[in-house]
């Protein structure tokens, strides 16, 4: 029976995606648990710090991924011991965690009293950004056959994702809504003009590259 050459194609770039991103963790603080024949960056732990609200550490192993946390965050103070010393925390009593190359914070949404994200940090400068990812909304890569290459789709971002941008200044942190995310953006960015009229035509998952690019229009120049 012959494999359809779309479903082949989508095979093997899952494939080389998955071993890919197996490669890109070469850091000694983080470890590996072996879940299936597929290693993907979702199964590594790395070493954290996580700061309470009351000022108490705890270092221990979270799990390394590019969605946020919900409700609880789950640890292991050893890995070779993870059924005695796994340990769940609530969200809001968490101030910030840190852990390998992601700083997360949390960010109490104003009207809700029980409505807290931690959420990461992609951005940092005059504008800080943080973004909450929930698990089921990061988009797919899709690998489709055209003319004897294979190029690459998404499935739409801004219908199938429900991330949360938010923005820090030192006047406070502003949840940027999908409804109006270009007026918010608009009142950060007054003094770049460029920036003014792109804002005009972007998507909201185009909101770090709109931040980046007003961050390093600040920059101090050499």
């Amino acid at each position: 029976m012959r494999i359809p050459l779309a479903l082949l194609s989508l095979l093997v770039f899952f494939l080389s995606y998955c071993t890919t991103q197996a490669q890109s963790l070469p850091d000694s603080s983080c470890v590996e648990i072996k879940t299936n024949f597929i290693k993907t960056f979702y199964h590594y732990w790395c070493i954290s710090k996580i700061t309470m609200q009351s000022g108490e550490v705890i270092k221990a192993y979270t799990q390394r991924s590019p969605y946020s946390p919900e409700g609880k965050l789950t640890y292991y103070k050893d890995m070779e011991m993870r059924k005695e010393t796994k340990g769940r925390v609530r969200i809001k009593y968490i101030k910030y965690v840190d852990s390998f190359d992601q700083h997360f914070e949390k960010i109490h949404s104003k009207g809700h009293s029980n409505n807290f994200y931690l959420a990461r940090q992609v951005e940092d400068g005059a504008l800080h950004l943080f973004v909450f990812t929930k698990k089921s909304s990061t988009p797919l890569p899709i690998p489709i056959p055209m003319a004897g290459a294979v190029g690459i789709i998404r499935i739409p971002y801004e219908h199938n994702d429900h991330s949360i941008f938010f923005i820090r200044t030192q006047a406070g942190t502003l949840k940027l809504k999908r409804a109006s995310f270009r007026k918010q953006l608009s009142k950060y960015v007054q003094d770049a003009p460029a920036l003014l009229t792109r804002i005009r035509n972007i998507q909201y998952k185009d909101i770090p590259e709109i931040v980046s690019a007003y961050n390093q229009y600040l920059a101090p120049r050499p």
